[in-house]
């Protein structure tokens, strides 16, 4: 193996450790931040349907909490 197949393969062995280790950053990332998203919807849907359900009265309650969660986890 000559010396520009050497240099070639630890460019190749490098591009691949790059490539895995910012491909996990983006997963464990993307992760947490679902989880985030999860927790903060979890505190903000108690106050938020104490606050609209009581101006909602046209749309069953049942109705009106599931769209607030949804729309506090988006």
């Amino acid at each position: 193996m000559g010396p520009i197949s050497i240099f070639i393969l630890i460019l190749l062995v490098v591009g691949v450790i790059v490539g895995f280790f910012q491909g996990f950053a983006r997963q464990i990332a993307g992760l947490l931040g679902t989880i985030g998203g999860g927790i903060a919807a979890y505190f903000v849907y108690g106050w938020s349907y104490l606050h609209v359900a009581n101006h909602i009265k046209f749309i069953p309650l049942w109705l009106t909490a599931l769209i607030l969660a949804v729309i506090t986890f988006i």
